[in-house]
This record gives structure tokens, sequence and C-alpha cells, in this order.
């Protein structure tokens, strides 16, 4: 992990720095904005600093969330910005937005989706977390050209494309009863593309044979959970899975784990061995998270808000240092 930082050992550390620092959650979006950093143009020589949460070692930070933590050093960042001006424009956050301010009706939260708010040195991941900016066809495309150039074909990409709304409505109805049911991380890692079944209807579900495994985990609730996401992916989610808003709404680890197990699926129905589909869905995950950064550097910056605007203030010259 590297060095760790007390609360007030950090702040110190950013006022003796030189350019700007920007704090995130975790080791992933450190990864994925200094993939942006390193492919903007022109290419700026100019230092900064990305820092994560896990650095410090304090105990008034003892017990509390990555996103919790980020937000208690940047409110006391901001207590000491009067006696040290420096900080007003060498620091800036970025967190997840989560579900925050979005009503848990997934229709209401899809169809009513509205943008976080944002101010020039406090970013808010546009969707649940960094990785629903990946949830888009051309993401998973390009990983599946990087990695398995053997198996891809036209016959690959036109199930793709066709499958994936469906593979966003199995994700949504996942997310969603999992995050009500309260076991989110107790379902982290488990599905996989021999979990998933396509019906004659052209709609993704839950296979039967997922709720063994669920059932180790989440014990004799597996079965009306599995019940229940395929339920609502025909009530609402195979609707609203067409929305552009829908993919801002999906958990974005598990929600990500079930898209993946879905491209295994639609790629296997369209040819490839069973093995490199469930290869697709669940291997080479530090690989296929950097080619996802690879191919975000290169989307308009319309569909990677606020996180070129991150980019910007990190290169641009502090006005108070």
């Amino acid at each position: 992990m590297g060095r760790t930082y007390s609360l007030n050992g950090y702040i110190n550390a950013v006022l003796q720095r030189t350019s700007s620092t920007l704090l995130v959650e975790g080791t992933t979006d450190k990864e994925a904005m200094h993939h942006l950093v390193a492919e903007r143009t022109p290419a700026s020589n100019r230092e900064c600093y990305i820092d994560h949460s896990a650095m410090f070692d304090d105990i008034s930070l003892s017990g509390q969330g990555a996103k919790a933590k980020v937000l208690k050093v940047t409110a006391e960042i901001q207590r000491l910005t009067p006696q040290f001006k420096k900080l007003s424009s060498t620091f800036a956050y970025l967190v997840d937005r989560e579900w925050d301010g979005l009503p848990s009706d997934p229709g209401t939260a899809v169809e009513g989706w509205t943008q976080p708010q944002q101010s020039p040195s406090a970013f808010v991941t546009m969707g649940h977390s960094i990785e629903n900016y990946h949830f888009q066809p051309d993401c998973f495309l390009d990983y599946l050209r990087f990695a398995f150039a053997e198996h891809y074909s036209g016959e690959v990409e036109g199930s793709v494309r066709r499958h994936f709304p469906s593979a966003v409505a199995l994700a949504g109805a996942f997310t969603c009863q999992a995050r009500d049911s309260s076991c989110i991380a107790r379902l982290s890692g488990l599905i996989s593309s021999v979990h998933i079944e396509l019906s004659w209807n052209g709609r993704f579900y839950l296979a039967h044979n997922a709720i063994s495994p669920m059932s180790i985990r989440l014990g004799g609730d597996a079965s009306s959970f599995v019940a229940d996401v395929n339920a609502a992916v025909d009530s609402h989610w195979s609707a609203l899975s067409t929305n552009t808003n829908a993919r801002w709404v999906l958990h974005g680890h598990i929600g990500s784990e079930v898209l993946w197990a879905c491209i295994g699926l639609a790629s296997t129905m369209a040819g490839v061995p069973a093995n490199i589909g469930e290869q697709i869905a669940k291997g080479f995950q530090a690989e296929r998270r950097r080619c996802c950064f690879s191919w975000l550097s290169r989307v308009p910056p319309c569909d990677k808000e606020p996180l070129d605007q991150a980019v910007h203030w990190l290169l641009s010259p502090p006005t108070d240092a």
C-alpha cells in the first residue's frame, strides 16, 4: 500500500507539495485517474498527486468507509482553508455518487435521473461508481477484440449488441434486489455465465443453478432472491434497460459482474467455446480493467463527466500556490 498518513500529517504533506492533489476513494479510482492523466493530449509534464483513502492511518477515521474518509478529510481541509489559503486551489476530491439523491424505486430512479452536483474542487461520479462509465457495449467489445481476438467475429459482436439491453435489465434487477436485501457484499464475485440463461423471449434471467451457490451465502433466502430478481426483469427492468440513464443506476461492482456474465453467455451463443465464455465473464480482471480505462480515455468528454474536468483541474497551475 505504500506510505500512510495521519490526518494532520496528510494535510501537512498537501501543504508542502508544489502541485495539486486529488483525493479519491480507492485504488481503482486512483488507477483510472492516472490513466486519464497519462493519455491526455497535449501531454503535460507537470507533477500532480492522486491519493486514495487507504493511505490514512488515523484513529479518527477508523472503521469508516472509503467515501466517509474522503469526506471527513475534506471537511478538515476546508476548516483549515481560511488559515492556509493555498488549500483552496491545490486540493480537490472525487467520490462515488452511489445512490445519493436517487429514489429507491427503480423506475423513478432511471426515468427521473438527474446529474449529481459538481463544484470546481468537488467531483462526483455520474453513476454509482467509476465502473459505470464502462457500461456501454462498445467498451465490452473493445475488450473482446483486445483479449479474445481469435474468437472475435461479426456474430459475436452482433450477439453482444443485440443482447446488451437484456444484460442491463438483469444487472439492474440483481443490483436493486441485492441492495434491498442488504446482501451486496455477500454476493460479490459469485455470478458467472453458467448462472445466466436466455429465455425464449430474448431476456436474460438467473438460472436455477444459481440457487445452490447463493444458498451458501444467503441461506434459505436464495430461492426467493432468484425468483424476485427474475420477476423484476419482467415487471420493469426490461423496459427500463433501453433508457440511457439505466447504466448509471446499476451497482458498480456487482452490476459489472452480472453484465460480464451476460456478455460471456452472449459470446458462447455466437459460437465462442464455453470455457472462453467463462474467461470472458470472470477472468483476467486486472487486464480487463486497464483495457476499460484505455477505452474510457478515448470516448467524448460528455461521456466521462466530471472525470475530464478533474483531470483538467489537476493539470492546471494552482492559482494560490
